[in-house]
Parts: structure tokens; C-alpha cells; sequence
């Protein structure tokens, strides 16, 4: 009697691990991906006085998760605390007048408290979309990003 036995349990565990390789580098061009967007938003801060000398473009975080076969990079206000993350959607879509989905208060102007004392009136703030302009202005090449990670770059 002859016997064929053919193993492919080598190539299984080659295939299991160049699986694992290629989603580690997804995970890190989407990362990539994520941080080039972060940075675009942080330039779109530069010179808005609502800023807060950096505060707000600082507080940008990238985060990235990766579950199964899916990766994903979350770009926000992350960090700085409420009054950061409440202030950066202010800015990025407006107050009072001036709000982009023209849901804003419309009993202009309104009276709030100064830092240096006595009060001050605003009619809203004009939003500055860093975040959405990020993303339009970087989604390719973030996706650049992720194709070069994935070639093995």
C-alpha cells in the first residue's frame, strides 16, 4: 500500500501570520492617515485668535482602534478638558447668527462676562470648519497613507 500525505499546516501558520503582518500595517497607515488630517486641522487653527494661544489645536488627538479586520483613526478635540471639547465645536460651526446649521440663537446681541471684568456683547461666533477642511483637504493623501503602509511601507 502507498500513502500521500500532503501537510499545509506550515503554510496555514505563514498565511495566519502574513495576515497579522498586513493588518499591523494597515493599523499603522490608517494611524498615519489620522495624524496627517490632525495636523491639517491644527494648521486650519493657526491664526483664529479662538485658538486660545494653542489650546484648542492642541488638544487634537489622533486615536486609533483596531478590531478584527477593520482599523479606525478618530480625529478630535481630545483632550484639555469639557471647556476645550464644548469650546471646539463652537468654533467649528458657529454661534448665535453665524452658526452653519442656522439653529444659533437669534435674540442678538446677547451679553456675556469678560475675563478681565464687565461684560461684553456678541451677536456669535463665525465658525471656522478646521476639522471638516482638514478632512477634505487630506482624505487622499491619507489614503495614500494607508496603501503605502500596506505595500510594506
Amino acid at each position: 500500500m502507498i500513502q500521500v500525505t500532503c501537510d499545509l499546516s506550515d503554510f496555514a501558520r505563514a498565511m495566519d501570520q502574513a495576515a497579522e503582518d498586513m493588518l499591523q500595517r494597515m493599523a499603522r497607515g490608517v494611524g498615519r492617515g489620522g495624524e496627517r488630517i490632525a495636523n491639517a486641522a491644527k494648521r486650519n487653527l493657526a491664526g483664529d485668535a479662538r485658538d486660545r494661544g494653542g489650546l484648542l489645536s492642541g488638544s487634537i488627538t489622533v486615536q486609533v482602534a483596531q478590531e478584527g479586520t477593520t482599523a479606525t483613526a478618530e480625529v478630535g478635540v481630545g483632550s484639555g478638558g469639557d471647556e476645550v471639547q464644548n469650546f471646539g465645536i463652537y468654533v467649528h460651526e458657529g454661534t448665535g447668527i453665524h452658526s452653519r446649521t442656522g439653529m444659533g440663537r437669534k435674540d442678538v446681541p446677547w451679553p456675556y462676562p469678560k475675563k478681565e471684568g464687565g461684560w461684553g456683547q456678541t451677536s456669535g461666533l463665525v465658525p471656522n470648519p478646521y476639522m471638516e477642511n482638514a478632512y477634505l483637504a487630506e482624505k487622499d493623501n491619507a489614503m495614500q497613507e494607508i496603501a503605502k503602509a500596506l505595500g510594506g511601507g
